[in-house]
């Protein structure tokens, strides 16, 4: 079992891998589907993504988000998504996911 971040993320983020994963793995069965859900603290006043990103342009480096893990999939979504050159987000990775 593994997720899809070992063929998608990893051969990009990593020159040398022991493996390559697209050549090594072959795919039996997608077990489940998830998403990425963006939340806020009931204090911070934004109700949209557009609100999230305005409050993080207003005061660069004040804003962070957490994910779990370098190169997770919850991090590449939000470098992908929430970043802009400025670098308006700071991640703070955890050590791995929360309960599930």
């Amino acid at each position: 079992m593994t997720t899809s971040g070992i063929q998608a993320i990893n051969p990009a983020l990593y020159a040398r891998m022991a493996f390559d994963p697209n050549k090594d793995l072959a795919p039996v069965a997608a077990l489940v589907s998830l998403n990425n859900v963006l939340v806020v603290h009931p204090s911070v006043p934004a109700k949209t993504v557009r609100d999230v990103i305005a409050l993080a342009k207003k005061d660069p480096g004040k804003w962070t988000y957490a994910s779990s893990g370098n190169g997770t999939s919850i991090h590449m979504s939000a470098q992908c998504s929430l970043s802009s050159p400025a670098q308006t987000f700071c991640t703070s990775p955890t050590r791995g996911a929360g309960p599930q």
